[in-house]
């Protein structure tokens, strides 16, 4: 299985801006590629010393089947959208045993 985790830190935090951002992330949950699919804020619960304010888990059966959701349109249209939200973006993706 592979695990996608990617921290989002954003240009602004306004609870409107972080709503509308993560209200379009999960218009990804419809897309069938993964196993499981969470968004959630970062809050002092979750410790990193990576800045960010919105955190996107998801797990994949395969490599496939993250390089399907990577290039699917529906998710390079989130990207789209989404962008102009963005100050930073951290991706780890590794392979759970």
């Amino acid at each position: 299985m592979i695990v996608h985790i990617v921290l989002f830190k954003l240009i602004r935090t306004d609870i409107d801006i972080v709503d509308s951002f993560i209200k379009e992330l999960l218009k990804l949950k419809v897309l069938s590629y993964y196993i499981e699919f969470e968004v959630v804020t970062k809050t002092s619960i979750i410790k990193t010393d990576l800045d960010g304010d919105v955190i996107l888990f998801s797990l994949f059966e395969n490599e496939e089947k993250l390089q399907s959701y990577m290039t699917d349109q529906k998710h390079l249209q989130i990207i789209n959208r989404t962008s102009k939200f963005i100050d930073k973006k951290y991706v780890l993706d590794y392979s759970r045993i």
